[in-house]
């Protein structure tokens, strides 16, 4: 960019990185600069640097936006108030966070909060636990559960349930790769994975039932390994199942 820029100008390209600036900055007027530079980069300071080592939170939650309502200057109240290591305390504000969504039946704010748990505990090498976590949200995503669910309009949700080609309950595409990947990390097998997850779903408690643990475990690999026709199967399976046991709410709708 540099050399390029130099040439253009009918200047010198040779020399140090050094140089080459200090040749562009006598040269080229601001004007012409800000033109040519439109995006501007700072390097961090020896006093910058120091105020993150000091403070880790600020670039953590600087390069990890959307974490709840947290900025940096929520953060570093939180961690004044209740002390502990930053990690701790975005743990447990998250987690409790999800406690709140659910209890509103805000189902889906819960999934985003599950899942920033699960990356928070992959960040920290428990690849176990992060499994575990993830599959609470492979379980919310495939069974319908959405902000303010009420029961009552059930057959309003449901009509964008099925087929699975035009379906608004299935595995988000880009966390199957997480789970691989944390697998991996993890050093266990296929199997050992799906009991970790089977035992984590089979606890969970959500309003509404489209998919068992055991077919929720079977939508994630299907969708690793892109085996789409029989993903297709397990939507017309539940389909015809979830008629069934969901008569009488749709039969209100």
């Amino acid at each position: 960019m540099l050399k390029s820029l130099l040439t253009k100008l009918s200047l010198s390209p040779t020399g140090s990185k050094a140089k080459l600036v200090a040749r562009i900055l006598e040269e080229v007027s601001l004007k012409e600069l800000n033109q040519y530079f439109p995006e501007r980069y700072f390097g961090r300071t020896v006093l910058g640097q120091a105020a993150i080592d000091a403070s880790p939170h600020i670039l953590y939650i600087h390069q990890n936006a959307g974490i709840e309502d947290l900025d940096i200057f929520s953060l570093t109240e939180q961690i004044a108030a209740h002390g502990g290591s930053y990690r701790q305390v975005l743990w447990n504000y998250v987690h409790q966070a999800q406690i709140d969504h659910t209890q509103r039946r805000d189902f889906g704010l819960a999934r985003n909060a599950k899942l920033r748990l699960s990356y928070l505990l992959a960040e920290e090498n428990r690849f176990v636990e992060a499994i575990a976590m993830l599959a609470e949200v492979f379980f919310s995503d495939v069974n319908g559960s959405t902000n303010g669910f009420n029961m009552d309009f059930l057959a309003i949700y449901a009509e964008n349930f099925f087929p699975y080609d035009a379906s608004t309950i299935t595995i988000a595409p880009g966390l199957p790769k997480h789970l691989t990947k944390w697998i991996d990390q993890a050093g266990i097998s296929e199997s050992e994975a799906r009991e970790i997850m089977a035992a984590r779903m089979q606890i969970q408690t959500l309003p509404l039932s489209v998919f068992t643990p055991e077919e929720c475990i079977d939508l994630v690999f299907l969708t690793i390994s892109g085996e789409q026709t029989r993903i297709k199967q397990l939507y017309i399976q539940a389909e015809t199942l979830f008629l069934k046991r969901y008569s009488y709410e749709l039969s209100r709708g």
